[in-house]
């Protein structure tokens, strides 16, 4: 029997999946745009990287883990690293181009 071990995914495996895999279409559509210089992308950027800390905060908290550990997570810290660059006024006066 070949066939016989093969795993068919349920939805609840697929359910914690998809926020991140959304956030993750919507990085990869607003880094196509990131030439445009516009407010909107700087605006996008910055609230795609918020909701992927949010996605990453819920999905911890729901698994009963959340601590100061989650907090200092690469999933927190990184998107952190991009958010403040992008507030600054340097970045508002790149983008205002």
């Amino acid at each position: 029997m070949i066939g016989c071990c093969v795993l068919e995914p349920s939805s609840a495996a697929i359910l914690p999946l998809l926020p991140q895999g959304a956030i993750t279409a919507l990085e990869g559509w607003s880094l196509s745009r990131w030439m445009s210089r516009r407010k909107p992308v700087r605006w996008g950027v910055v609230a795609i990287e918020v909701a992927s800390v949010g996605a990453h905060l819920t999905l911890v908290a729901i698994d009963g883990d959340f601590g100061w550990t989650s907090l200092l997570s690469l999933s927190v810290l990184l998107p952190l690293a991009v958010v403040i660059p992008l507030l600054t006024p340097p970045a508002a006066r790149w983008f205002d181009r």
